[in-house]
């Protein structure tokens, strides 16, 4: 995800890197098929004993998603540059393929995940940092519990969470909202 933070990052520890470094501790094969081919994707998966799934979502401070979808990019400050990739068929064709798939979303926001009920798994690390992919393969290996809990409410369809256009993105640029208390899980309780 973009910020406004200033300086470089360290190196980062990637996802194939981390769950590769582990499977070779532990004697396991890893095969990478790069996302964007969706059909290598699920022949991959098939194949598999585990299929383990990686999508982003391009989100920056001072920007508001248009939709809940799965949009991948690359963040460069507060400027995320949007990629051509379909994660959401990506997904899908992997989960359709394996029961056993583990779909990882580096994320800042819910999404849709409309192919929810074929994962066997979902892990929601955020925009995980610099060991990101080391703390993965330790959730993905047992080493660690993925202890935390979502500090946000996934709505099950956008529908759940669509508002009226003065409220957002409000009309003749402002935004009158009106749900007094009733947002996040109370509005979802509540109806």
């Amino acid at each position: 995800g973009g910020s406004s933070r200033t300086g470089l990052p360290g190196r980062v520890i990637s996802p194939l890197e981390g769950i590769t470094t582990q499977a070779l501790a532990n004697g396991d094969r890893v095969v990478y098929v790069e996302g964007s081919s969706v059909v290598d994707a699920a022949a991959a998966a098939a194949l598999a004993d585990v299929a383990v799934v990686v999508a982003n979502d391009g989100s920056s401070e001072g920007a508001d998603r248009p939709d809940l979808g799965l949009h991948p990019g690359i963040c460069v400050t507060i400027f995320c540059q949007n990629l051509p990739v379909d994660q959401t068929e990506m997904i899908a064709a992997v989960t359709n393929a394996n029961p056993d798939s583990v779909v990882v979303l580096d994320i800042g926001a819910p999404v849709k995940m409309p192919w929810l009920a074929k994962a066997g798994a979902v892990l929601v690390p955020w925009y995980a940092g610099l060991q990101h992919g080391n703390a993965l393969a330790d959730v993905l290996y047992g080493r660690a519990e993925p202890g935390g809990r979502l500090p946000q409410t996934f709505p099950v369809d956008e529908k759940q969470a669509s508002f009226p256009r003065a409220q957002y993105p409000g009309v003749g640029g402002v935004a009158k909202y009106t749900d007094g208390l009733l947002v996040g899980y109370r509005a979802y309780d509540a109806h």
